[in-house]
């Protein structure tokens, strides 16, 4: 029988173990709930932190490229062109689709949303907006050249816009695919990041801050009259160029050696007569062609020349669009496929016959996948495409042909008189020259239709064509002389010695210390319970 000083003891140590364990668990229970809520706000916090970094750009930038940030000389050829701006007047960045959509879409239009979102934080002129462009029909038809011109959910366009972002709808704007911020090398690889130029250069053209390209249209050898060919007068208008009537035989290019002027155009539009150059009887004739050929060359212009059936034949002409792989052909007819009423005279093209590459660009974002979108030759001439033998370029460079418009496989091509051939005739051709494929802004090239009515037959379609060509042909980049694209092969981390000793405190220091006093609190409150 144990004593009462034993039962003391026994219940006394029963209390204190008791005790113990609650303390055990209390504090053990506090830890845990200390544990889950410290868990739960640095949750919280990274969302918010995450969306308000998202929102307002807090980012620091490391790489030595500064891809992800905009750079001084940035800013100050913007603030340049928007100095002496009306108070009234901004620039709008309409993207295609909703800002959080556009932004997710791909990792390129990731990098583009990124830094729009920046310039609008820097300059109150310019504001960014998102829209549907899959339900609002009504708004994205503004940016449509012709109703068949396609926008796709990732296209930029620049706008100019009253104080309160209200689009002035008189002025033109600039439509740019996601592809364009971008510098791409020789074999179509993007190798670096080159928004800065591409948005300067659409707000310098949408302030009116920079210079119009030039279309020059070539006139003495009975040509239609600018005022006979108004539908490319208005072409070229409205794509926001210059036009020049220019006679070769009198006067020369108004541009200097090797200067750069690949954004303009010439235009040799159903000439009667040929082009002229130094014969064997008269040495002495002006030379044309050497005019339009150094145009080419050496200030890296483009070439568009329309020839239709009833066109004479021109040998230095033709010589000329030899030299890029093109040669003229005789008259097409398809009564299978042709326009209404026309006898099989206006000849439909078969936009799936368009395979390579750089055509098959210009058709899709000209006319799509439209069924019902024709592209309608009139009194067409077929022609032929032949890439062997091509040497206008040097080792830098390269150079290629391609058909980009062909008829149905029902259409009769009249060789000569004795001699019909059926099947798909090329009744458009691009060719193309990179001069240096170091250079992406060294690139010309020539169009050769093969009817003279390509724009004043009236086909949307048709005019369709024409501003993808002008889209392909106006790279839309000015140049600015410090301003240079951002190499991909550029991206490692780097910092200056002012951030590392920041990022040295905030690891090193201020952290180890945060975790240090929270234990020692925690430490010092159970001690002392």
């Amino acid at each position: 029988m144990k004593s009462a000083a034993g039962l003391d003891t026994a219940t006394r140590e029963r209390k204190e173990n008791a005790d113990m364990k609650n303390r055990n668990l209390k504090y053990g229970g506090v830890a845990v709930a200390l544990t889950a809520a410290f868990i739960a706000i640095v949750v919280v916090v990274n969302v918010i932190f995450t969306a308000l970094s998202a929102k307002f750009n807090w980012y620091t930038d490391l790489t030595s490229a500064g891809i992800y940030s905009i750079s001084d000389g940035f800013k100050s050829v913007l603030d340049s062109l928007v100095a002496d701006t009306d108070e009234n007047t901004t620039v709008n960045v309409v993207l295609m689709s909703e800002e959080d959509r556009f932004a997710s879409s791909s990792t390129e239009a990731g990098y583009v949303y990124k830094t729009l979102k920046q310039v609008e934080a820097y300059c109150d002129k310019i504001r960014v907006k998102g829209i549907n462009s899959v339900r609002e029909k009504e708004e994205i038809s503004r940016y449509q050249l012709t109703e068949y011109d396609t926008v796709y959910t990732n296209d930029v366009v620049f706008e100019l816009a009253d104080k309160d972002g209200k689009p002035i709808l008189t002025a033109p704007t600039k439509k740019y695919q996601l592809s364009a911020f971008f510098k791409k090398n020789s074999e179509k690889k993007v190798i670096g990041y080159d928004a800065e130029a591409r948005i300067l250069s659409a707000v310098a053209q949408i302030l009116n801050k920079s210079e119009k390209p030039v279309a020059y249209y070539i006139t003495g050898h009975g040509e239609p009259t600018m005022a006979e060919a108004s539908a490319w007068e208005e072409l070229f208008n409205t794509a926001g160029y210059e036009i020049r009537e220019i006679n070769l035989a009198l006067e020369d290019f108004p541009v200097t050696e090797n200067e750069n002027r690949n954004n303009d155009i010439i235009l040799i539009n159903a000439p009667v007569f040929d082009l002229l150059s130094p014969t064997a009887e008269d040495l002495g004739l002006v030379n044309e062609k050497a005019k339009i050929d150094k145009f080419l060359k050496k200030n890296f212009g483009h070439l568009i020349v329309t020839e239709g059936a009833s066109t004479t034949h021109l040998p230095v002409l033709n010589g000329l669009l030899s030299e890029w792989g093109i040669t003229m052909s005789g008259s097409v007819s398809d009564p299978t496929h042709s326009a209404s009423a026309s006898g099989g005279v206006s000849v439909m093209a078969d936009s799936s016959q368009t395979t390579e590459n750089v055509p098959k660009q210009i058709v899709e974002r000209a006319v799509g996948s439209n069924s019902t979108a024709h592209v309608v030759f009139n009194s067409p001439r077929a022609m032929t495409v032949d890439s062997s033998g091509l040497s206008l370029v040097g080792g830098l460079g390269s150079q290629g042909v391609f058909p980009l418009l062909l008829s149905y496989s029902t259409a009769v091509t009249r060789i000569s008189d004795e001699k019909t051939n059926t099947g798909n005739a090329i009744l458009a051709a691009i060719g193309m020259a990179d001069w240096d494929l170091n250079d992406d802004g060294n690139i010309s090239y020539v169009l050769a239709l093969g009817t003279t009515d390509f724009l004043s037959y009236g086909s949307s379609a048709n005019e369709s064509i024409m501003y993808s060509v002008l889209e392909l042909m106006w790279t839309s980049r000015a140049t600015f002389g410090d301003i240079q694209y951002k190499s991909f092969d550029s991206n490692s981390l780097s910092s200056t010695t002012a951030q590392a000793n920041v990022w040295t405190i905030v690891f090193v220091a201020a952290l180890p210390l945060a975790v240090a006093v929270v234990g020692i609190t925690v430490w010092i409150r159970r001690r002392h319970s």
